[in-house]
Parts: C-alpha cells; structure tokens; sequence
C-alpha cells in the first residue's frame, strides 16, 4: 500500500469501529455547529503589552455552543516588509465573567504591532479534518 494512503485508511477504520461511533459522534458535532454557529460572538478584546510581550485577552460568548466545540485563536498574516511568516496562536481558557462570556488569553513576542493579530474562532474536535469537515470561522 502505497504512503500516502495510510492516513485515510487509518482514518476510515477509527470512524467505522464500535458501529461507527466515531462516525456518528462527528455528524452530531457538524450538525451541532450548523445550528449553533451563528449564535457565536465576540466580547471585548484588550492586548497589554509588557516586558517585550502582548498579552491578549479575548472574551467570547459562546452562546449555543459548547466551548469544546470551537478554538480561539490570534492570527497575523505574513508580511514580506519584515519577512514575517503567517502566526496562528491558541488561546487558553482563563475565566468566565457574570455576562456569559468566557475570557481567553494568549501572549506573544512583541516582534508585530497588535494590529498585526486578529482573533477567530474555528470549530475544534479531535477527530474532526477541520477544515475540510468544518469550514466555519467567525473573524473577530
């Protein structure tokens, strides 16, 4: 069997085990995020920046989502003025506040301006090809 084949194969097997659990559980997720999808939303965003890092603070409601269901990441596109390569950061869980929002945070060097980094949110499951099984992503 040829390299490039193994992945998919092992990929298939993992899906159709157990009755096709995994299978199964992976529409539920997809169907999941079609209805929930948009009912996600972005709060206040405040970047620090200190000793040489920013420190971003991202609040999200995730409104009829779990918060496993979906990242929040920091992205900052390449630019070829400062030979910067693309930048995709996860954020961590920190807090939840009264509202129902749920803060993340991330640091990093303070090699860009702040302006450089925009948050998204992106659907996350580990048995889950994202994006090919789940294209959404909401752009702060």
């Amino acid at each position: 069997m040829a390299g490039g084949r193994r992945p998919a194969v092992a990929g298939y097997n993992a899906r159709a085990a157990n009755d096709g659990k995994l299978g199964v559980d992976l529409m539920q997720w997809q169907l999941s995020l079609a209805r929930g999808w948009d009912t996600l939303r972005f709060g206040d965003i405040s970047v620090e920046t200190k000793d040489g890092q920013h420190r971003f603070r991202i609040a999200v409601n995730p409104g009829g989502l779990r918060p496993d269901q979906f990242t929040v990441q920091l992205y900052a596109g390449p630019t070829g003025e400062i030979g910067l390569k693309s930048e995709i950061l996860d954020a961590c869980k920190s807090s939840a506040e009264r509202s129902g929002n749920i803060v993340y945070s991330v640091c990093c060097p303070a090699k860009r301006a702040t302006t450089d980094y925009t948050a998204r949110l992106v659907p996350s499951n580990t048995g889950a090809l994202v994006p090919l099984e789940a294209g959404q992503i909401l752009w702060q």
